[in-house]
């Protein structure tokens, strides 16, 4: 299944409202970490304690700023210490003055989020807030006051577990990684053929092939009627063994000798989302702008399905997921939506959408990957992010129930960090990539699926793979594949 992201880079988002001849715009940097100055190790903040310095002229530019910055507070005494971490996802806002929770930000994945004001050059002292997440409560006064006409301030904010709220536990299970190179660039997708052989696909046209039994590797460049290769978004194995790639231009398959660009007619099948091959042989082809396509193999023949796509209000699709009672799940918008074949559906094709936002079926998650659906025994996966950061879900189609995983729900052991893939493994465990933070593997408790050990991996302490996590899956063997931003992947052995 194709294991490109589209972009889900939360720009900082911006709230500008007028009072009076002021205006506070709030905005956080969710996308980089910057390095700021702290206070200093072991500073209390007083309760409603006013932040002040020396007094000094009403800024010239009538612009101020602040830093906030939330962290976990272990022992619950109010001081910053060294080996205390920070709280990424509390939600910072300014109160009073006309001001309101709606301008609300989201510390970044170092606790920290910055607040600006702009406006009129009169001084005005502004109450700054942090809301307690869940399963938080705070240790130090949850709103201070600030003036505009001192300098920068950095306003610390601790938070410790509820009592009784035990984090849930991590592990460190460790990997060993080998690296090879596909392409020159990112890796989109990562499959796996019958008789175990990986195959990785990269936008600039290169898909390989690693050999199950010594992982040797042979490049092939994908060829077009124009100057340029195409990029290799998705590849998939079907049960025979053909290999089928979709580009950005139409869909190639690989019969083990023969490359074969295919065309419907005089047109291309034009930028394939998804590509996924049914029980029967049917291969399935999601397009973001041809809807979608199937191809049966014993006629050599490609058919468009009849879909009402207003009618579904969606554009087009960008995954593909199959399950074994052969109904299909595709992405498209913001949505998950359920294909029923007509053999399952009394003769009839049946359209079932889940969605959050429509019907709150999966969870809170918004903003949805085109590569975060997976399948695990009936169990869908999803990934996104939600109001309280990066989040997966684990969403039961047949009781509709759902459970969501997020830095607070876990106790901080999720680890921070916009969520790039996902994939489920043999064992029934979730692997997560994430864009410059490494993996998360979850292995779900046997007895309460809501809970389960999370172990966090990065490149700088378990040796993972360097550059941008862009596509995961997990091989027969129980091995785990991770292609980077860099043209490169990465085989990972976990060693229980």
């Amino acid at each position: 299944m194709k294991r490109q992201i589209l972009g889900l880079a939360l720009v900082g988002l911006a709230a500008i409202i007028g009072i009076g001849a002021g205006l506070v715009y709030l905005a956080t940097s969710l996308a980089r970490d910057h390095d700021m100055s702290i206070l200093p190790s072991g500073t209390a903040v007083p309760r409603e304690s006013r932040v002040s310095s020396p007094p000094t002229r009403p800024p010239t530019d009538c612009s101020w700023g602040a830093t906030t910055d939330a962290w976990i507070d272990a022992n619950a005494n109010g001081l910053r210490e060294e080996d205390e971490q920070p709280l990424p996802g509390v939600v910072f806002y300014i109160q009073g003055h006309g001001y309101t929770r709606a301008t609300y930000q989201v510390g970044n994945s170092r606790g920290r989020a910055q607040l600006y004001y702009f406006g009129s050059c009169t001084p005005l002292t502004l109450k700054i807030c942090a809301e307690a997440p869940v399963h938080y409560e705070p240790t130090t006064p949850n709103c201070v006051w600030a003036a505009i006409d001192q300098p920068r301030p950095v306003l610390q904010f601790g938070f410790r577990y509820l009592p009784g709220a035990t984090p849930t536990p991590q592990s460190r299970i460790p990997i060993t990684c080998t690296s090879y190179t596909v392409g020159g660039t990112h890796v989109n997708d990562i499959a796996f053929a019958p008789d175990g052989a990986a195959w990785a696909a990269a936008a600039d046209g290169h898909v390989a092939r690693f050999d199950p039994s010594d992982q040797h590797q042979t490049v092939y460049t994908l060829k077009d009627e124009t100057p340029y290769s195409p990029s290799a978004d998705v590849v998939t194995v079907a049960p025979d063994g053909t290999v089928w790639v979709g580009t950005d231009q139409g869909v190639q398959r690989f019969d083990g000798s023969t490359w074969t660009r295919y065309h419907i007619g005089e047109r291309l099948i034009r930028g394939a989302g998804d590509i996924a091959v049914a029980s029967d042989g049917l291969v399935w082809v999601a397009t973001a702008l041809d809807g979608i396509w199937t191809f049966d193999p014993r006629m050599d023949v490609w058919n468009t399905q009849a879909i009402d796509l207003d009618e579904l209000g969606v554009d087009g699709f960008s995954a593909i997921e199959v399950i074994p009672d052969g109904s299909l799940w595709f992405f498209g918008g913001t949505d998950i939506y359920q294909l029923i074949v007509p053999e399952k559906a009394g003769g009839q094709t049946e359209w079932v959408v889940h969605a959050h936002k429509t019907a709150s079926k999966i969870g809170e998650v918004y903003y949805l990957a085109t590569d975060a659906l997976a399948f695990d025994d009936q169990i869908l996966w999803i990934a996104g992010m939600s109001n309280q950061g990066p989040s997966i879900v684990r969403y039961d189609p047949t009781t509709q129930a759902s459970i969501t995983y997020n830095h607070y729900t876990t106790g901080g052991a999720m680890a921070g960090g916009q969520i790039s893939s996902l994939t489920t493994a043999p064992d029934g465990s979730v692997w997560i990539g994430l864009y410059e933070n490494g993996a998360l593997h979850f292995i779900p408790d046997t007895h309460d699926v809501a809970r389960g050990t999370w172990t966090h991996y990065t490149s700088d302490r378990d040796g993972l793979i360097r550059g941008e996590i862009t596509s995961i899956a997990v091989g027969p063997d129980g091995a785990v594949w991770f292609g980077t931003d860099r043209g490169t992947v990465a085989r990972c052995e976990v060693h229980e």
